[in-house]
């Protein structure tokens, strides 16, 4: 009797570990178009929370882009104070999370004025992105117009940057860089 209780422990150990680990590997899937945009879809997979239209995020996000839209603006009016590189700009959320960011050669672009960068990561970040091309971003101080890594993780994968003040900073993160162009 004493086995068989101590067989039914373990098992309830093991199953009660299997289930809590398949519970961690969720993600959600978060589409960025006319009714969520690519803002509050970052924001939505950073907090996992419901922001305005979009879907919440759930641990590692993948957002994508609705093939639909032409271009994706990062409005100078929403930018945030960057926190790796003061007294410039960001046109989206930093990324703190694990997300991906999917398109279909979906345009992401920036005003083309000082002071703004698209995305930047912080030491928590991991930022893939797919199929995008990213334009028009100038940070005003040439350290990564268009991503600027501070101590994260980013992969590029079929990404086209072009017509920034510079293309990418990598401080101490990791950067992988795959069938991409950096134009700068």
């Amino acid at each position: 009797m004493k086995n068989q209780s101590g067989n039914f422990l373990k098992r309830s150990i093991l199953t009660s570990s299997i289930l809590l680990a398949l519970s961690s590997a969720q993600s959600a899937v978060i589409v960025a178009d006319a009714n969520c945009s690519l803002q509050d879809a970052i924001t939505a997979a950073n907090t996992d929370a419901i922001v305005n239209s979009c879907t919440a995020g759930d641990g590692d996000d993948v957002i994508e882009l609705d093939s639909s839209i032409d271009q994706f603006y990062a409005n100078p009016l929403l930018a945030i104070p960057s926190v790796a590189e003061p007294g410039t700009q960001v046109g989206y959320p930093i990324i703190e999370t694990h997300i991906t960011i999917n398109g279909s050669n979906s345009l992401i672009q920036g005003p083309d004025s000082d002071n703004l960068r698209l995305f930047e990561l912080n030491s928590s970040g991991t930022l893939i992105l797919n199929g995008v091309r990213l334009e028009q971003a100038d940070d005003g101080v040439g350290k990564g117009s268009a991503v600027l890594n501070d101590g994260g993780s980013l992969t590029l994968s079929h990404v086209s940057i072009s017509n920034t003040h510079s293309a990418i900073l990598n401080r101490a993160g990791m950067l992988s860089i795959d069938h991409s162009i950096l134009a700068g």
